[in-house]
Parts: structure tokens; sequence; C-alpha cells
């Protein structure tokens, strides 16, 4: 559904991701847009052997729940939050 959600929602649909930032619209409690980090394995190369570490990485949702890379506009379909 296309329509702007209120913090409510966000908060009751979030899978586990860290909201740092929250952007509200001129009308009471609809989000705008949500800065944040989720956390990813990347893999590296620790005493010789691969391992997968988890780290951090930037991201941004708009108010319907879309998920686009913190520094650009690549979106990143993997950590969109779905709303009943």
């Amino acid at each position: 559904m296309n329509r702007l959600h209120k913090i409510q929602e966000w908060e009751a649909n979030n899978p586990g991701y860290t909201f740092e930032h929250v952007f509200y619209t001129e009308k009471s409690n609809e989000v705008r847009k949500i800065t944040g980090t989720v956390t990813v394995l990347k893999r590296k190369l620790v005493n010789g052997v691969k391992m997968n570490i988890p780290v951090k990485r930037k991201v941004r949702w708009d108010g319907y729940g879309r998920c686009y890379s913190g520094t650009g506009n690549f979106r990143r379909r993997d950590y969109d939050i779905h709303f009943q």
C-alpha cells in the first residue's frame, strides 16, 4: 500500500534493524525518512583463514519502507520493511 506509515507501525514491523534518526512530515507521527544501520556478514581474511565477520552498513528507508544505501541512491531490496 502506497501511504506513509506512522512510527508505531515502523516499530512493530522492525525485523531487528537499528534506527538512528527519524524524519517526520508536518502531520503527526508520519515518517518521511529514517536513517539507520543493518548488520551484514562480510568475508574477511583473518590469520590466513576466511571468516564471515558481522559489520554494520549505513542505510536509509523512505516513508514507504523501501531501503536505500546510506551514501547513494542504490536500492537495497533485501532490507525493505514490509507492512501488513
